[in-house]
């Protein structure tokens, strides 16, 4: 999957974002993200975050990528084939008694997020959309029909989902669950 980007400092002029699986040799750019990331949440909400060692950090993500499980899906997005970010979701099976569930959902597969990672080089830049629709086609080819991922209560931090209403023009009486948000595909 390719996605044209030039809004972030590190996208430079048009740059192409390309989505695709991990391979070995990914684990340096992976931990960068993490690095970044870990950065930023740490400035945030410092007593839920910690700023992970950075000695054997790509190993760890080499070993884990490693792994090739057919429900664990971990791709990167890379510009000027430098690794920009990474994905990594699970496709869950329908809940079991989900014929006493309120929620349709609950009788179909699921995808979970269990991470989203930019370089803060290359965020605002469409790598997070472009990792999440290449995340989005892989949970629809196996049945799913939403997305969800986790977020730290005690702070706001979730998944941003494309939407075409800004946020003001929402329904106020609508409850959002920011601890688990998700998206419906459509």
């Amino acid at each position: 999957m390719t996605q044209r980007c030039g809004a972030g400092e590190g996208c430079g002029q048009m740059a192409e974002v390309k989505v695709r699986a991990v391979r070995p040799g990914d684990g340096a750019g992976c931990a960068r993200a993490w690095l970044d990331a870990a950065r930023y949440y740490v400035e945030l909400d410092p007593e839920n975050f910690q700023l992970p060692a950075e000695a054997g950090l790509a190993g760890w993500f080499e070993q884990d990528h490693a792994d090739g499980s057919q429900t664990v899906l971990r791709l990167v997005a890379t510009v000027d084939e430098q690794v920009a970010g990474f994905v990594a979701a699970v496709l869950e099976p329908p809940l079991p008694g989900a014929q006493w569930q309120l929620t349709r959902a609950a009788a179909s597969p699921r995808v979970y997020v269990n991470a989203l990672m930019v370089a803060e080089r290359y965020r605002r830049a469409g790598v997070g959309t472009a990792l999440m629709a290449a995340v989005e086609q892989w949970g629809r080819s196996g049945g799913a029909v939403l997305a969800a991922s986790a977020a730290a209560p005690s702070c706001a931090l979730e998944i941003r989902c494309q939407t075409n209403t800004p946020p003001s023009a929402r329904n106020p009486r609508q409850k959002r669950n920011s601890r688990f948000p998700t998206r419906r595909f459509r």
